[in-house]
């Protein structure tokens, strides 16, 4: 009886014996939490300062090595902890940067940021397996962690990881740019948009390539950090070697740069190769700085119409070639059979009897040619830009290709009425099916582009494979009146000039105006800003009302650039070829490892807990 009380006694006293070691009085316990609490302190940190690089702040410098500390975090992880600390990155991230999208709805940035959270929680998923299987040989792996531990990694593994992880990061920003419509807004290319010489390789590569040198030097640095710290424990001296040959990868990045600035910065009249035949256009830019409204009232119309008719009859003095408004400039429809559709088409004939000067706007259009046939209500509706001569016949038209969603019609809308009720603007556009090159005047060939459709490489490369030497943008960034919208899509527009070396002649509604260069420089726009010295320079990011008129000098048979002819093939699938070979690699290894321990103990069965990792 004693001994069975005694027992009893123990299996009591053992339970409480092991909490004690979790309680929060524990030094264990306290040690972990806390390590814990500076990782997640020094991820949100890392966010935010990547997401500062980007507009309002601009601050460029940072994107420099936001990443490194994500990256010393979790290289070290298990996968599945390392996936949680990515997608918490990826959401403080994407909600900082996004934010203004809570200007259309507050919850917007919210839970968009769980979508656009996947994609570094899964680059931060495979850091730690590509950390350790690629710098750690198999057979090293094979005589225990004292033995890793002690293992010091070749230097050409050492910048092979690096090389790894950036070009997981540029597929992993490729394929957020197609999947799910896609939205390939602020990628880490971007935060560079005002750093031209850097992003000149875009020629060639794209965007994924300035995203490649910048990812690389990140990693390179977070090495770096990592040898200052071993070099003083040790006291032996590690050469930096990834980050030197991600300097000499900036280098050649930067002096390819500033030769193409100086190759495609050429003023207008200046001497040009015979050989170059040449056009020149003055293109006038209206901005009436309105403010939006999802469903307009009349007086609204006829208020913005009355804001553009006034400002287009001062700019038409200076007699340009071609006037541009931005998209839907008036919120009802140009060729409307109503009383205010009929006033719209009198005012503009009005001015341009005057003037006899084209007209480029944009605005909402039906296909009415299909009437009677097609019910009234069940018109297709488009975003379109038109093209009116002189003397207001439309020469062309072109319809928007590229919705936005919800903003422009609602996924999947027609089998949830309830999510188009919630979420939809009334009513769903239709998709255009064609590119429209309008011919301005004799050698030039313009291409359009509506809304956000700049910030997809993919469009405007087919606009110069048409044949296009210049791009119009007409946009309408007035619906974020006191965010960083405008600005945000301003920097990536910049990367599309420099891609396709085809000058950018933007028109919005509020700010955004301005002429883009082929390198990418900023050359003109409706808004200036006074300096400190009291000069006046462009601000193509400033509200105002007003219009400005951009000389510029088109090569009339643009030389297609490699990015041009090529697109994304290229270097996207020499990242898919290189990943591929990481993950065979990795692959290989980890079969011969466990044939290895089946081989060590052939009569051991191997369980979860004795498989290679």
């Amino acid at each position: 009886m004693k001994l069975e009380n005694a027992m009893n006694e123990e299996k009591v006293e053992k339970p409480i014996s092991d909490a004690k070691s979790t309680r929060a009085g524990n030094e264990a316990w306290l040690v972990s939490r806390k390590k814990t609490l500076l990782e997640l302190i020094v991820i949100i940190t890392s966010a935010l300062l990547y997401s500062a690089a980007f507009p309002p702040l601009n601050w460029s410098f940072t994107a420099w090595f936001a990443l490194a500390p994500l990256f010393l975090v979790v290289r070290g992880l298990r996968p599945r902890q390392a996936f949680a600390y990515g997608f918490l990155w990826g959401y403080a991230h994407s909600v900082s940067a996004f934010f203004w999208l809570r200007e259309i709805e507050p919850a917007i940035p919210f839970v968009l940021a769980l979508i656009l959270a996947a994609f570094p929680a899964i680059w931060c998923l495979l850091i730690p397996v590509f950390n350790r299987w690629i710098l750690i040989p198999t057979e090293i792996q094979m005589r225990g962690s004292e033995a890793e531990s002690n293992y010091r990694p070749k230097q050409w593994r050492r910048i092979l990881l690096c090389a790894a992880v950036a070009v997981l990061w540029c597929f992993l920003e490729w394929i957020r740019s197609w999947v799910f419509t896609g939205f390939p807004w602020n990628f880490a290319a971007v935060t560079q948009w005002k750093n031209l010489p850097v992003i000149q390789i875009c020629e060639y590569t794209g965007q994924y390539g300035v995203s490649f040198v910048i990812l690389f030097l990140n990693i390179a640095l977070a090495m770096t950090v990592r040898d200052i710290r071993d070099t003083i424990s040790t006291g032996k001296y590690i050469r930096p070697w990834p980050m030197a040959a991600g300097m000499v990868l900036l280098m050649a990045s930067v002096l390819t740069g500033v030769s193409s600035m100086l190759k495609y910065r050429v003023p207008v009249g200046a001497k040009r190769p015979k050989s170059v035949k040449t056009a020149k256009l003055a293109a006038t830019v209206v901005q009436g700085d309105i403010a939006q409204c999802r469903i307009p009232k009349p007086g609204q119309a006829e208020n913005a119409l009355k804001t553009y008719a006034e400002l287009t009859r001062l700019a038409m003095l200076n007699k340009p070639d071609l006037v541009i408004w931005p998209e839907t400039a008036v919120p009802i429809d140009y060729r409307s059979p109503g009383a205010f559709g009929k006033f719209y088409r009198y005012t503009v004939e009005k001015l341009q009897r005057e003037s006899r000067i084209p007209l480029m706007f944009g605005t909402i259009d039906f296909d009415y040619e299909t009437l009677p046939a097609t019910p009234l209500k069940k018109l297709p509706c488009h975003n379109s830009v038109f093209l009116l001569d002189g003397n207001s016949r439309i020469v062309d038209k072109y319809h928007k290709m590229h919705l936005v969603p919800f903003g422009e019609y609602t996924p999947y809308g027609e089998y949830y009425p309830a999510l188009k009720k919630a979420f939809g603007m009334g009513r769903d556009l239709t998709p255009g099916k064609r590119i429209t090159l309008f011919n301005i005047k004799n050698g030039v060939k313009a291409g359009a582009c509506i809304c956000y459709e700049d910030v997809f490489p993919e469009i405007t490369r087919k606009l110069a494979l048409k044949g296009a030497n210049l791009i119009i943008v007409v946009s309408n960034d007035a619906w974020y009146p006191t965010s960083s919208e405008p600005e945000q899509h301003l920097a990536n527009a910049v990367m599309r000039a420099v891609e396709t070396r085809l000058p950018i002649i933007r028109a919005g509604n509020n700010s955004g105006s301005c002429l883009i260069l082929q390198n990418g420089f900023i050359a003109d726009s409706v808004t200036t800003k006074r300096n400190p010295d009291g000069s006046l320079s462009s601000d193509p990011v400033g509200k105002s009302r007003g219009f400005a008129t951009f000389a510029i000098e088109l090569p009339v048979n643009p030389r297609l650039t490699f990015y041009t002819r090529y697109g994304d093939s290229v270097f996207i699938t020499f990242c898919a070829l290189f990943l591929g070979a990481v993950f065979f690699h990795i692959a290989w290894g980890w079969r011969w490892k466990k044939q290895r321990l089946l081989d060590k103990f052939p009569d051991h069965v191997v369980t979860k807990s004795d498989r290679p990792t």
